[in-house]
C-alpha cells in the first residue's frame, strides 16, 4: 500500500482520526507527498523511515496554454479594449486566506495604470464588489461561478497572476495550482511566501513576503511598467511547467517510485 499526502502543516488528529494516520504509514511500502512542505511535515512526525517522494499535481498542456483566441473573445466577453492597460488578475477562492484585501490595497497603492480580474467566488465577494465600484471607469471585474473548465479562458485574459496567499495557524498554501496553470498559459506569476508557493514557482516569478504591502505594490508596479519582463517571466514560467508539471512527466515520476519500490521489495525477499 501506497498514499499521497498534502497535509502541510503539523495537527493533531483526536481519535479515531490519528489512529488511521498511524495505520497507514505503519502498514505503507512508500508514500507520496504534495510538495516540499508536505514531505517536511511528514518527516517532522516521524513518518521518514518509509520510502517517499515529492510529486505534485500536474497540468494539462494540451488545455492550459497560451491561447490568443481565447484571449480575444474573453476580452470581448468583459467588455474590456484589448489595448487597453495590463491586467492584474487572481484566481481562487475569495477568503481571507488567499490575500484578497492585502492585493486590494496593493492596488490601490499603485499609480500605472491597471485593470484588475477577479474570478473565483467565497465569502469575501461582497467586499470585492464593493471595493470594485471604487473605480469609475470600469477597470475591475469580478467573475463567480466559473467551472474548472472555463478556467484557462480567464487565465489567457491576464497579463499577470497574483496569488498573496496569508498563512494561519490552521492553514497555508499546500499547492497553489493556480500558479501552475497560470505558467502553462504563459501568464507570468507574482505569488506569498506562504506555504509551497515558493517552491512552486522556483526562479521562474516573483516571491514576495506575505503581508509586506509595500512590497507587493513595488513588485505589481514594476511588472505593470515592463513589457519585457513580463515577457521574459512568461518564458521562464512556461519552460519550468513544461519541465517539472506537464501530465507526462508526473507520470513518469509516478512510474519510477512504484518501480524503485517494486525492486526494493524484491530485493528484500532475494
Amino acid at each position: 500500500m501506497t498514499f499521497w499526502t498534502a497535509q502541510n502543516i503539523n495537527k493533531y488528529y483526536p481519535p479515531p482520526f490519528g489512529w488511521f494516520e498511524r495505520y497507514c504509514y505503519r502498514r505503507c511500502i512508500g508514500w507520496l507527498a504534495c510538495g516540499a512542505t508536505t514531505a517536511e511535515v511528514s518527516v517532522a512526525r516521524g513518518f521518514g523511515g518509509k520510502p517517499h517522494e515529492v510529486i505534485p499535481l500536474g497540468v494539462d498542456l494540451d488545455v492550459f496554454r497560451p491561447n490568443v483566441e481565447l484571449r480575444k473573445a474573453t476580452f470581448r466577453t468583459l467588455n474590456w479594449d484589448e489595448g487597453g492597460p495590463p491586467v492584474v488578475g487572481y484566481l481562487g477562492r475569495f477568503i481571507p486566506a488567499k490575500g484578497i484585501e492585502l492585493l486590494c490595497g496593493a492596488l490601490d497603492a499603485i499609480e500605472s495604470p491597471w485593470r484588475a480580474l477577479f474570478v473565483g467566488g467565497g465569502t469575501l465577494e461582497k467586499y470585492l464588489r464593493t471595493w470594485a465600484r471604487r473605480y469609475s471607469d470600469d477597470r475591475v471585474r469580478v467573475v463567480t461561478n466559473v467551472p474548472h473548465d472555463d478556467v484557462p479562458v480567464y487565465l489567457n485574459s491576464m497579463n499577470i497572476l497574483a496569488a498573496p496567499s496569508q498563512s494561519t495557524p490552521r492553514w497555508r498554501e499546500q499547492l497553489g495550482r493556480m500558479l501552475i496553470e497560470a505558467m502553462a498559459c504563459g501568464v507570468p506569476v507574482v505569488g506569498s511566501d506562504s506555504g509551497e508557493i515558493p517552491f512552486v514557482i522556483g526562479d521562474s516569478g516573483r516571491v514576495l513576503p506575505e503581508r509586506d504591502l509595500h512590497g507587493w505594490s513595488e513588485s505589481l508596479a514594476a511588472l505593470l511598467e515592463s513589457p519585457s519582463q513580463r515577457e521574459l517571466l512568461a518564458a521562464q514560467g512556461l519552460e519550468h511547467v513544461r519541465c517539472e508539471y506537464a501530465w507526462p512527466v508526473i507520470a513518469r515520476r509516478h512510474l519510477g517510485f512504484f518501480e524503485r519500490l517494486r525492486d526494493a521489495r524484491h530485493g528484500n525477499l532475494v
